[in-house]
């Protein structure tokens, strides 16, 4: 039982430690997901202004259009280019989402073990509490002394005759204590 005992407290330091680890990688991972978010905002926010500007030009391109279609005119480049970097720019804002969204997924999981972990953690505590309160370890001890100093086999006769009559054995003492 003492072996049970010290295998438990083990096991829950262990796990405490775990706990403490999972909650540091919980927090890196808020950092990160926050960094991520904030790069999202940031690449929304200049492919919304690249849209703009796309629109901008395509709009002044057609109105500087020539009647004749025989002239050429520099604005297609420029609305060429800046539809590349607004075709590059929404891929980045993919992948960001994508990144972002495995960030989310990854920081749940963390979060289940972290609360499936605390919740071990409490019913380990309530047992080996319940564990040591209990009057039947406490009578281990007890009867393990006996044993050893009065012989067994009386304590165990004893027993055996008080289940016999019905008596509880937990809160009979032995006839030689």
């Amino acid at each position: 039982m003492a072996d049970r005992l010290r295998e438990l407290t083990a096991e829950n330091e262990a796990l405490r430690r775990e706990n403490e680890t999972l909650k540091c990688e919980n927090e890196k991972l808020r950092a990160k997901n926050d960094r991520l978010k904030r790069s999202l905002d940031d690449t929304t926010k200049s492919s919304k202004a690249l849209k703009k500007q796309v629109d901008e030009a395509n709009a002044r391109a057609e109105l500087q259009r020539p009647a004749c279609p025989d002239t050429t005119d520099p604005a297609p480049d420029t609305v060429d280019k800046l539809q590349r970097k607004l075709s590059q720019t929404s891929k980045r804002l993919s992948d960001y989402r994508k990144r972002l969204s495995d960030m989310q997924e990854r920081m749940a999981v963390i979060e289940q073990v972290t609360i499936v972990t605390q919740k071990r953690e409490l019913h380990e505590d309530d047992y080996y509490n319940a564990l040591l309160q209990d009057s039947v370890y406490e009578n281990l001890f007890h009867v393990s002394a006996q044993m050893t100093s009065r012989g067994a086999g009386a304590y165990f006769r004893h027993v055996s005759f008080m289940r016999r009559f019905g008596k509880n054995v937990r809160t009979v003492t032995p006839p030689y204590a």
